[in-house]
């Protein structure tokens, strides 16, 4: 199909939107809406990951679909069992997209008509952080450089939460990987099963945690997590034990 012809709201393709959340009450409600205004057959789908807060409320008072995990999982280990139940269902694609976007979560919509387009077979959202929230960018730069390793591919973007992808490629692929680790090993796993993955700007405005303390901790244990994907992946396998998740 011709890009330009390519318009998720003008096709019958079904989309799962997969919000993986976890205390998101701030931020859940305004990322519901703006993937409403995404046109097409699209369903969205919170996976409460056993929040503590009002986000499973909000969710549910928006009439949206709510996995409620009734013990925190990770963000790994909550998106493995809500797209494990959601492949039975017949999709066509699906949708990640963080529950802290808030209205930004709308230029997804580049994502589903990139991926109906045949462009990819799995394509990335590039996200841009707000100035002043971002950090020293050693983690991505770590994770680029491990997916270069893996895979012999250059990813920009290998981190990022903002994917949508062919039922196909889950079908196939069933990735484990711990919490934030999640979307590396995703893509180190798509890209060795010879799947076309593709990056594309969104434009997407995200707000991170900065150069502060809680900023810092995130991203350590975020590189931690990154390593324990990368770890049976440089041996040539993925643990597949689900209780560590």
């Amino acid at each position: 199909m011709n890009q330009a012809m390519a318009r998720i709201g003008d096709s019958p393709f079904t989309v799962a939107a997969v919000v993986p959340a976890h205390n998101e009450s701030q931020s859940i409600g305004a990322t519901i809406d703006a993937l409403r205004r995404i046109p097409g057959n699209l369903e969205i789908v919170v996976v409460d990951d056993g929040s503590s807060d009002e986000t499973q409320a909000i969710a549910q008072a928006r009439g949206v679909r709510v996995l409620r995990l009734a013990r925190r999982r990770g963000k790994g280990g909550a998106l493995r069992l809500a797209l494990k139940c959601l492949s039975l269902e017949g999709y066509d694609a699906f949708l990640l997209v963080d529950a802290d976007l808030g209205a930004e979560a709308q230029k997804a919509e580049r994502l589903l008509n990139s991926l109906l387009a045949d462009e990819g077979d799995m394509v990335i959202g590039g996200v841009k952080v707000q100035e002043g929230t971002g950090g020293f960018g050693l983690v991505a730069a770590i994770a680029r450089r491990i997916t270069k390793f893996l895979t012999g591919t250059d990813v920009t973007w290998p981190l990022s939460g903002q994917r949508a992808f062919k039922s196909s490629v889950w079908s196939r692929l069933d990735t484990v990987a711990l919490g934030f680790g999640f979307e590396i090993a995703l893509t180190i796993d798509a890209i060795r099963a010879g799947f076309k993955v593709r990056e594309i700007q969104t434009d997407m405005m995200h707000s991170g945690d900065g150069k502060s303390l809680r900023g810092l901790i995130h991203r350590g244990i975020q590189l931690l997590h990154i390593c324990y994907a990368a770890l049976p992946r440089l041996f040539g396998r993925a643990k597949r034990r689900e209780s560590e998740f």
